[in-house]
């Protein structure tokens, strides 16, 4: 089962290793249950932000010593995820700026030049034309549709179907949109040894301590 947000929410929590000064700050933005349309432009938009969120956060910024963005799905829920795990900066900090890396990687999906979308386009192609390596990987490919009740065996080929008819970045860039849009962000901040656990005064989402349960499941 998973939390569906209906507005943002925050989770704070106390490292549980003692003395460590490491924090980490994981901001999940939910799309919800996506069709084989949505499914496809979400992967690409994660194949796009992964190099942004590391280049910034990590590369720049030096944030963490551990940072990933990527779309990831939980029981049939698609999420944009962005990771940052380190001690330079507190979660509250890190948070901030995870946003803004968001919001400066939509201003470049929106100028995005075609023959860009094109290599995008190209790239994923080749990720779901990757067969199976072992049995294993094919096992784990077919058990996830029943776990996931998505009994959607077919779904590599529906896939590659959709992509060969999408031609521009318009469709891509508003799923992007109505996944900012749609304000169902859930951020994890787990405070290292000798940081205050608080939240600061002005914070507008629901703040959960950990062990807290939400108000609703879905």
């Amino acid at each position: 089962r998973v939390w569906v947000a209906a507005r943002p929410v925050e989770v704070r929590m106390r490292n549980p290793i003692p003395g460590d000064s490491s924090h980490a700050t994981v901001n999940s933005y939910q799309y919800g249950v996506p069709d084989v349309s949505e499914r496809v432009r979400l992967m690409l938009l994660g194949k796009m932000i992964e190099n942004p969120v590391y280049d910034t956060l990590r590369t720049k910024q030096q944030l963490g010593y551990i940072v990933f963005g990527f779309v990831t799905e939980q029981v049939g829920v698609l999420e944009l995820r962005v990771l940052v795990q380190g001690a330079k900066e507190t979660p509250d900090r890190v948070d901030g700026y995870i946003e803004d890396v968001i919001d400066k990687f939509g201003v470049d999906l929106a100028n995005m030049t075609q023959a860009s979308f094109l290599k995008w386009k190209a790239s994923l192609r080749s990720a779901l034309n990757r067969k199976d390596q072992n049995m294993g990987q094919e096992a784990d490919r077919y058990w996830g549709q029943i776990v996931n009740d998505g009994h959607c065996f077919n779904r590599k080929e529906l896939a590659l179907q959709y992509l060969e008819g999408l031609h521009t970045p318009e469709e891509v860039i508003h799923t992007f949109q109505k996944l900012r849009s749609g304000h169902k962000k859930v951020s994890v901040k787990m405070f290292g040894a000798g940081t205050d656990l608080a939240a600061p005064v002005a914070k507008a989402p629901l703040s959960l301590a950990a062990g807290a349960s939400p108000p609703a499941s879905a």
